[in-house]
């Protein structure tokens, strides 16, 4: 194991820079999701007003990101050609996320009294 040169400082920057690059383009992305469905549902004339909940999952997910990345879970195949690393990080990220959705939802869905059943449904498409 090598020595770091870097302080205390440098390595808080570095993370911050990259924590806020992550949550940055989470937000745009969620962002977007959000934005498209409120206008899906204005034409049904039904109102929606979560744009919100971006910002907060973008920063909450992005640092179950980084978390996720200093683990080094899923290097194993990193001397493999490209396609394989690129598969399981990407499997493994969205494992991750879902579990954390999925757990977002559930919390939420009791604090409003609802079973874990009733909480899933909107994640599921109503079924």
């Amino acid at each position: 194991m090598s020595v770091s040169t870097q302080t205390l400082k440098q390595k808080v920057y570095r993370h911050f820079k990259e924590f806020l690059f992550v949550a940055l383009y989470l937000w745009v992305v969620f962002g977007l999701l959000e934005l498209h469905k409120s206008m899906i549902l204005a034409e049904h004339h039904i109102h929606f007003v979560y744009h919100g909940l971006a910002f907060i999952n973008a920063w909450a997910l992005a640092k179950v990101m980084i978390l996720v990345r200093h683990l080094h879970w899923g290097e194993q195949f990193d001397e493999a050609p490209l396609i394989y690393p690129t598969l399981l990080k990407a499997a493994l990220f969205t494992s991750v996320l879902a579990f954390f959705k999925i757990s977002e939802d559930a919390i939420i869905g009791s604090f409003r009294g609802k079973s874990f059943h009733q909480s899933m449904a909107d994640l599921g498409g109503g079924t």
